[in-house]
C-alpha cells in the first residue's frame, strides 16, 4: 500500500482534478489522507464524492499549521509501506505510483525520486521540466545531497521538494524525520535530514509529478513572511548541521541551497513589487537577514573568486583587459 498525504489550503476548486489522478492510478492499494489546513471553506463535500471509489479520509484542522504541519498530521494517520506527498492543486501521471512502488520494492530503496513537470493555465508547447529521469540511478543519500546542492554535476537534477518523491514510511519513522510547521520553505530542512541520513535513493524513470503554477501560491506572492521564514528555516538548517556534527562537511552545500532560495525571493521581489521604492525596501530587508545567515569569511572560502565576481558584476562576461 501507498499512503498519499494531500494538503489543502483554500484550493478546493482544484481538488477534484487531483483526486481523479489518484482514483485512476494503475496501482490499486492506495490510502488517501486529505488534510485541510484550516481553509476558509471546507472540502468535505468534494471528498465525499470519492469515498465510494477509494480509501480516503478527511482531516480538517482547527488551526492553521502550514504545509509542514499538515503533512505531519497526515503522516500520523498513514499506514502504507510507502508515503507520497501531494498538493491539492497538483496531480500525478496515472502510472506514477505503480512504477514507483515496483522499483522501490525491487531495489529496497528508502527514497524514490520521480520527474517534476511544471504546468500552467495554458498548454505549454515545450514542457517545463524541473527534473526528469530517463534512466534508473541508484545513489547513496550523501551523493544525492551533493547533486541536489550542485556540488556534483552528474547530469541528473535533484529537487529538494518532497512532492515528487516516494518515501519508505519506516525510514521516516525510524529516523524521526518530520517537517517544520507554520513556515514557508518547510521542505528545505526535510531534504537535508532525509538525504544526510544513511539511505538508499533511486531515480524513477519516465513518470511525472505535475506541479501547477497557481497565481497566489507561496512562490507567486510576496510578503514579509517570505523573508522571515527564510531566516527561520536556514537558521534551523545550520543548527541541525552543527548539532549533528556535519557542518564542516556540508557548509558549502548549506550556502549553495541558501543562495538558491535567496535568489528565488529576489525574483519575487522584482516580479511582485509595485514600485522602485518597494523593491529597494525589500532588498534592504533581505540584506539584514543575509547578514545573520552568512559568515562572510566562510562564504569567501567556499566559493571561487569568479563566483563572487559574478554576483557583483553579472553584466560583465569578459574580464580580459583590452
Amino acid at each position: 500500500m501507498v499512503s498519499i498525504i494531500i494538503i489543502i489550503k483554500d484550493t478546493k476548486e482544484y481538488l477534484a482534478k487531483c483526486l481523479d489522478s489518484i482514483k485512476n492510478q494503475t496501482l490499486g492499494d492506495i490510502q488517501v489522507i486529505a488534510v485541510d489546513d484550516h481553509s476558509l471553506e471546507s472540502s468535505e463535500d468534494i471528498i465525499a464524492l470519492y469515498q465510494g471509489a477509494m480509501k480516503i479520509s478527511y482531516l480538517n484542522l482547527t488551526e492553521e499549521r502550514g504545509p509542514g504541519g499538515a503533512r505531519n498530521v497526515g503522516f500520523q494517520h498513514a499506514t502504507g509501506e510507502y508515503i507520497c506527498f501531494l498538493d491539492s492543486d497538483d496531480w500525478l501521471d496515472l502510472i506514477y505510483l505503480e512504477t514507483a512502488e515496483k522499483l522501490m520494492s525491487e531495489h529496497q530503496a528508502d527514497i524514490g525520486m520521480c520527474g517534476l513537470i511544471r504546468n500552467y493555465d495554458s498548454v505549454a508547447y515545450t514542457p517545463v521540466y524541473k527534473c526528469s529521469y530517463q534512466n534508473l540511478h541508484i545513489l547513496d543519500g550523501t551523493t544525492a545531497f551533493r547533486m541536489m546542492s550542485d556540488q556534483y554535476d552528474f547530469g541528473v537534477t535533484i529537487s529538494p521538494s518532497p512532492v515528487s518523491k516516494i518515501y519508505l514510511r519506516t525510514f521516516l519513522e525510524n529516523n524521526k524525520i518530520e517537517f517544520l510547521e507554520n513556515v514557508y520553505y518547510e521542505d528545505v530542512l526535510f531534504a537535508f535530514q532525509t538525504l544526510l541520513t544513511d539511505c538508499k535513493v533511486i531515480t524513477i524513470p519516465d513518470v511525472y509529478y505535475h506541479h501547477y503554477r497557481r497565481p497566489g501560491s507561496i512562490v507567486q506572492s510576496l510578503s514579509q513572511r517570505h523573508f522571515d521564514d527564510f531566516n527561520t528555516v536556514f537558521t534551523k538548517v545550520k543548527e541541525y548541521l552543527i548539532e549533528s556534527h556535519q557542518y564542516e562537511d556540508y557548509a558549502f552545500n548549506y550556502y549553495k541551497i541558501l543562495e538558491r532560495f535567496y535568489n528565488l525571493i529576489i525574483r519575487q521581489v522584482f516580479q511582485f513589487s509595485k514600485s522602485e521604492q518597494e523593491k529597494k525596501k525589500w532588498m534592504q530587508y533581505s540584506f539584514s537577514i543575509i547578514k545573520e545567515l552568512i559568515v562572510l569569511e566562510e562564504y569567501m572560502e567556499y566559493f571561487s573568486a569568479e563566483d563572487i565576481r559574478r554576483h557583483l558584476q553579472p553584466f560583465l562576461k569578459d574580464t580580459t583587459l583590452l
